[in-house]
Parts: structure tokens; sequence; C-alpha cells
């Protein structure tokens, strides 16, 4: 099972990244900035600040 899915994972990473979709190049760069993924991080900060306070945020 372990073998089938590890094979599923390698072939599918090839198939992404394998120069087969040119147009996925700057969907891909733009996805691994930093920047992109603040406000995601930002809402969840608020979200435990809202459900368990300021005890929240510290663990």
């Amino acid at each position: 099972m372990i073998d089938a899915l590890s094979h599923l994972d390698r072939e599918l990473f090839l198939a992404l990244n394998g120069g087969a979709y040119p147009w996925l190049d700057p969907v891909m760069r733009t996805a691994s900035l930093m920047e992109c993924w603040f406000p995601l991080y930002a809402f969840f900060l608020l979200l435990l600040q809202r459900r368990w306070g300021w005890k929240g945020l510290g663990y």
C-alpha cells in the first residue's frame, strides 16, 4: 500500500513538474511566496485569539 502511494506521489510530482504544464510555473512560484500565505496565517491567529483569548496565541 505504501509503495503504491509512494509511486503515485512520484508520478504526480513528475507530471506537474516535468515541464508538461508551463502555465503552472507562475502559479507555483506565487504559491511558494511567504507574502502570499501571510493573510491566511494572520486569519488563523485571529481565530485562535477569538476562541481562546490571548493564552491561545501563546500555545
